[in-house]
């Protein structure tokens, strides 16, 4: 699937796209630890995670660390 966004929506698809897209990831990869998921949008992500709970951050961070979750940098 490709996302084209055009600046001034960037606040709509984060809302409604990448918040959905962050939250369904952890959810899933929490169930199945066969899962891997790689993600790019690390500004989409920095904007996610000020908004979780500690407890999803430390999800994350487990997910992370069993290199379940991955990040591809490519820039910000």
């Amino acid at each position: 699937m490709i996302i084209k966004i055009h600046l001034n929506q960037k606040e709509i698809v984060f809302k409604n796209l990448f918040q959905f897209v962050l939250d369904s990831v952890v959810d899933e990869l929490s169930k199945d630890p066969a899962r891997r998921f790689v993600y790019v949008e690390i500004a989409f992500f920095w904007r996610w995670w000020n908004q979780q709970t500690d407890q999803t951050k430390e999800l994350v961070r487990n997910l992370v660390s069993e290199g379940r979750l991955e990040f591809v940098i490519a820039g910000w």
